[in-house]
């Protein structure tokens, strides 16, 4: 065998053969520079998928890319998808819902401060349950930050998010790659384009929201507990279980930071007190149960049992 000869031997033997065979031996070894074990080989990371169906959620570790999700490009402005179109935030791998861009109905004729009046928005992204216990606390593993003090009924992981600040909602929304929903953004997800007064339509109906009416509550529930009560796009706990931060904020008590007609609308720079939206478990009112019904007399850096948040993505976020 030529592999076994002396150096001598081998230059030789190679002095001998013929010069189409040297040719292919150079040809087959400049092919062999490109072999390697499959132990030491090396892969190029997949590019995104440009479908979030295909996206793995199952141990999210970054944050969702700009673009993401792709914007649905055969829903119609104004309609409502049926069934609703969802994604998962590869993130923390909350379910987002998407609101097709278009007007919509916002506010009451009866509400001062938030009078009835045609609102256009954007298409965007909001996400179909509240923030939970084990997504928050993921990202407290993720972050170093602390867990807030823990309610009465302890931390269940299914339940939403309680005890957090506008600054906490917020932090937490740009580390899962979204934002807190404007107030227009979460209004419109409630209640869809028709000026319904409640997500489920215009009757009042206590049995499709967590709340102290008519049986008094002593805690949060699951998220997505009363499904009957879903928004028309699919939103749930909308209505009931908690209050929640929006990106708004409003000078004063008595401040209608939305009395000009707007259009992708982005929070006031300078302001005092936070809007909340949605009435929570502990609440027995019907009022502010409805879409319209709006909270501004906490700061931002309030924190109850009663507040929670959900994020959105899209077109002000």
């Amino acid at each position: 065998m030529i592999f076994r000869e002396t150096g001598e031997q081998c230059i030789k033997v190679l002095l001998a053969l013929p010069v189409a065979v040297l040719v292919v031996a150079c040809q087959n070894r400049q092919d062999d520079r490109h072999m390697q074990p499959a132990s030491v080989a090396k892969e190029s990371p997949l590019p995104a998928h440009p479908s979030f169906q295909a996206m793995n959620t199952a141990a999210p570790e970054t944050a969702p890319p700009p673009g993401w999700p792709p914007t649905p490009l055969h829903v119609a402005p104004g309609s409502i998808p049926r069934p609703p179109i969802t994604a998962a935030n590869p993130r923390d791998g909350a379910k987002m819902v998407y609101i097709p861009p278009g007007p919509f109905f916002m506010g009451d004729a009866d509400q001062d401060d938030n009078p009835l009046r045609t609102v256009k928005l954007g298409g965007f992204w909001i996400y179909k349950n509240d923030v939970t216990v084990a997504q928050y606390r993921k990202f407290c593993q993720g972050t170093g930050r602390v867990m807030p003090e823990e309610p009465e009924w302890g931390w269940k992981d299914d339940h939403p998010m309680v005890n957090v600040s506008w600054a906490d909602a917020k932090a937490y929304c740009d580390w899962a790659g979204a934002a807190l929903p404007t107030e227009e953004q979460w209004e419109k997800a409630a209640r869809g384009t028709d000026a319904r007064k409640y997500p489920w339509g215009n009757k009042w109906d206590p049995a499709k929201l967590w709340s102290s009416t008519p049986v008094t509550r002593t805690s949060t529930a699951p998220v997505g507990s009363d499904a009957a009560g879903a928004s028309p796009y699919g939103c749930l706990d909308m209505e009931g279980n908690v209050r929640q931060w929006c990106k708004d904020w409003c000078l004063n008590e008595d401040d209608d930071s939305q009395q000009a007609p707007n259009a992708n609308p982005s929070a006031p720079p300078i302001a005092q007190y936070g809007v909340l939206k949605g009435g929570s478990w502990g609440n027995d009112l019907e009022k502010v149960f409805r879409c319209s019904s709006r909270y501004d007399i906490f700061l931002p850096t309030h924190r109850d049992v009663y507040i929670g948040f959900r994020a959105a993505r899209g077109d002000s976020s």
